[in-house]
């Protein structure tokens, strides 16, 4: 009886066991490595004169919209004026340019491993292999003007600034393609091209306007956006424009442009009594001759991203020195929903 006892007993043992260590090691598994990597990423730019610009981040999982989440996973935040943000080799670089450098942190658990100094007015940046590029305002004059302008090459190996390259004044949009980094030079009529490979200033675009950002559509042509009433697109292997397409009105594109398959879609921005704006979204194909269609309207839109899932935009409302508000469009620009943002919300970015 005692052996028959002992035997059942080693048999349940012997079927729970595994289920016990799976449920212990289910409870310890952990998951800050990838709670940051499913969802939406909002860059509040914050307010210039307090320095406080901040990241959020909306979770498709469970834990939904988590405010703050950089001071949270490093205890402090992330100070200064956020500029742009971007990932590269599971690394987050953020781009703050009134603090003049350049955070690096680990893209999943956003924890901070090094800094970049030595930048006076870092606006965006690119890559190309173990290498970044970063636009670079320089100091202004005493008439406020630029006139120490330049991309910055890191090593992104030890995070070092290994040149210094002098372009026309203010460097915005910058962007690679191939072997070539194009550099929006937005105080000037110029765009940059600069070699990846060497380092070297290949070719100075002359342009319509000043030009402000920079993308590649899936065809590999090169669009610009512009501080007047149009966008071009340009081959990047001749630097001869592809087309125009130009916009009724005063109203001026602003700010980056957004791909979703084969449409491009652009924000237009007229200012009222400040700092009250009126902002509508157009969008054109990048492979046809088609006018560009309005999709939405909404004031105070500080800036727009296109979920690559579905197309839907989601729209960064400004609220001057109050925190701000992100709100869903579909993709016909049919309102949705919204969620909360810190102040001025500047970029957003879907991760998946």
């Amino acid at each position: 009886m005692i052996r028959t006892q002992k035997s059942f007993y080693l048999l349940l043992l012997s079927i729970l066991l595994p289920f016990l260590y799976s449920c212990e090691d289910d409870s310890t598994e952990p998951v800050i490595d990838s709670l940051y990597e499913n969802g939406i990423l909002v860059v509040n730019q914050g307010n210039f004169g307090q320095g406080n610009g901040s990241l959020d981040y909306y979770s498709y999982g469970q834990e939904g919209l988590m405010r703050n989440v950089y001071e949270k996973e490093n205890e402090e935040p992330v100070g200064g004026i956020i500029q742009n943000i971007a990932f590269h080799n599971e690394r987050m670089y953020i781009v703050s340019n009134n603090s003049d450098k350049i955070i690096v942190a680990d893209g999943g658990s956003l924890q901070m491993l090094n800094t970049v100094e030595g930048l006076t007015t870092p606006r965006y940046i690119s890559f190309h292999g173990n290498k970044a590029y970063v636009s670079v305002w320089g100091p202004y004059t005493a008439d406020w003007t630029l006139e120490s302008s330049e991309v910055a090459v890191i090593d992104l190996n030890n995070h070092s600034i290994i040149k210094r390259i002098p372009v026309a004044a203010g460097p915005e949009g910058i962007i690679t393609i191939g072997n070539k980094v194009f550099v929006a030079n937005s105080e000037s009529n110029i765009i940059t091209v600069i070699d990846a490979n060497t380092d070297e200033i290949i070719e100075e675009i002359e342009t319509e306007a000043r030009p402000a950002h920079l993308l590649e559509d899936n065809n590999g042509h090169l669009w610009v956006s512009y501080s007047s009433g149009f966008i071009m697109q340009f081959n990047p292997d001749n630097y001869q424009a592809v087309k125009k397409i130009e916009i009724e009105g005063n109203a001026a594109p602003q700010g980056r442009m957004a791909l979703h398959e084969n449409d491009l879609y652009f924000r237009l921005s007229q200012a009222l009594e400040y700092p009250e704006t009126s902002d509508a979204i157009y969008r054109v194909s990048t492979t046809g001759d088609a006018f560009p269609q309005l999709v939405m309207e909404k004031g105070n839109m500080y800036t727009f991203s296109v979920d690559p899932a579905n197309g839907d935009i989601l729209a960064g409302i400004a609220a001057g020195a109050d925190p701000g508000t992100i709100v869903r469009f579909d993709n016909e620009g049919n309102e949705q929903d919204n969620f909360a943002a810190g102040v001025f919300p500047h970029e957003i970015i879907f991760r998946q």
